[in-house]
């Protein structure tokens, strides 16, 4: 079974606009049921002033469009679990962005996770992971006589076109911490790889 999974710290945000966070996020997952059906799970241990949460999906990671609003279970300070069954028409790479909403109207991004149908062909691999920003990263699985071009993402949909010698890409020294996927354009095959700054 393929699996994307973000575990977050403890009250952790990527282009949050509220204050304070409400929800602390314990896990966020997309795993495949079979050739086209997804199930995203994600879990938090406390809740507070949390309305509801707002889940996207996408396929190529920065036109988002949402998929559902799904009520909180209210004020929390235990586990709580919460599910979305979705069948895809499409293949490759499948993105989705988990925002959260306060009773006030303000909201956070919670996170980023990709997951990748199965039977679409070898993905790169990545090294080191989590790395820390201005860091150099290196891929592996690539062809060598292919162009090779990378973009990083944040959840914002924000980019930053990473410049390479060989097999190794250097990272911008100024990201914040948080979750990222890099798009990998090698010839005629994409790809996009999780990746955290920490």
């Amino acid at each position: 079974m393929n699996t994307a999974i973000a575990n977050l710290p403890s009250g952790s945000t990527i282009g949050s606009v509220a204050a304070s966070l409400p929800v602390t996020l314990r896990s966020f997952s997309a795993n495949l049921l079979d050739d086209r059906r997804i199930m995203v799970e994600w879990t938090t241990s406390i809740e507070s002033f949390n309305d509801y949460f707002l889940l996207e999906h996408s396929n190529d990671g920065q036109t988002f469009r949402i998929l559902e609003a799904i009520d909180s279970y209210g004020d929390s300070e235990t586990e709580q679990k919460y599910t979305y069954l979705h069948q895809t028409t499409s293949g490759g790479f499948q993105y989705y962005r988990l925002s959260q909403y306060d009773l006030d109207g303000t909201f956070a991004n919670l996170g980023l996770i990709q997951v990748k149908l199965a039977g679409d062909g070898p993905t790169p691999r990545l090294y080191p992971n989590p790395v820390n920003a201005g860091q150099e990263i290196r891929l592996s699985g690539l062809d060598p006589l292919q162009n090779t071009n990378c973009t990083l993402y944040n959840i914002t949909g924000q980019s930053w076109l990473l410049y390479n010698i060989g097999d190794r890409f250097q990272l911008p020294a100024n990201l914040p911490t948080g979750s990222y996927f890099l798009r990998v354009v090698s010839g005629s095959e994409a790809s996009s790889i999780a990746l955290q700054i920490q």
